[in-house]
């Protein structure tokens, strides 16, 4: 089963200090050259595409988003030579224990004819919704889900609206308190919000909203 990777490398303070850092400003070009080495090398090993963004709330952060055959297959690429040399590579430029990655149980490249990718909108939606781990939980969501799913779609045509689960458990949480995380991808023309989604809050444990613009390697 194809899997989306999704990543997000938070770059280096000291390296790129917060307040030097915003949307109207490319990124250096050394560091851009880097990441589309980084690029190749996935889309190499994986066969499949990757793409980088940066997120517009805090453009310190870097996003990768690319597919995999499988989890296990990403897995034999993550201690390969290859893999090493790419943190090797951005060390300077990426804290490395700083990065968070997991698979999702979707293939973010799999399009709909009638619609765009929505990877190539200006603006893409990240909303993450964090569920409590009970069976009953994770139905009232996809409940929720499906009935206001048809409003986003109207909204965000002709760009797809594409989610999944994550496969991985979250680490780090206390015995008792685990939780599912749903993560959705929808593409817009701007960064001003979709009010009918909101009434999704009501039944999820916890909410995120980001806003992704591709970078060009």
């Amino acid at each position: 089963m194809t899997v989306t990777e999704f990543a997000i490398l938070p770059l280096n303070p000291i390296t790129y200090p917060p307040d030097t850092l915003s949307l109207e400003s490319p990124l250096p070009t050394a560091l851009t050259q880097k990441l589309h080495q980084a690029q190749q090398t996935l889309q190499t090993a994986s066969a499949h595409g990757f793409h980088f963004f940066r997120q517009v709330e805090d453009t310190s952060k870097l996003y990768i988003l690319g597919a995999w055959d499988s989890v296990a297959a990403h897995e034999t690429f993550l201690p390969s030579k290859e893999n090493i040399e790419l943190l090797d590579l951005l060390q300077d430029d990426v804290v490395i224990e700083g990065i968070v990655m997991y698979h999702l149980d979707i293939d973010i490249f799999s399009v709909p004819p009638s619609q765009k990718a929505v990877i190539t909108a200006p603006t893409i939606s990240l909303n993450r919704h964090f569920i409590a781990s009970s069976p009953s939980s994770r139905s009232s969501f996809l409940d929720k889900f499906s009935e206001i799913q048809h409003h986003l779609v109207n909204y965000t045509t002709p760009y797809q609206v594409i989610g999944g689960w994550r496969i991985e458990k979250e680490e780090g949480l206390e015995r008792g308190k685990e939780r599912q995380e749903f993560v959705l991808f929808s593409g817009f023309e701007s960064v001003e919000g979709f009010e009918e989604y909101s009434g999704i809050k009501g039944c999820v444990e916890g909410f995120e909203v980001r806003h992704l613009r591709a970078l060009k390697l």
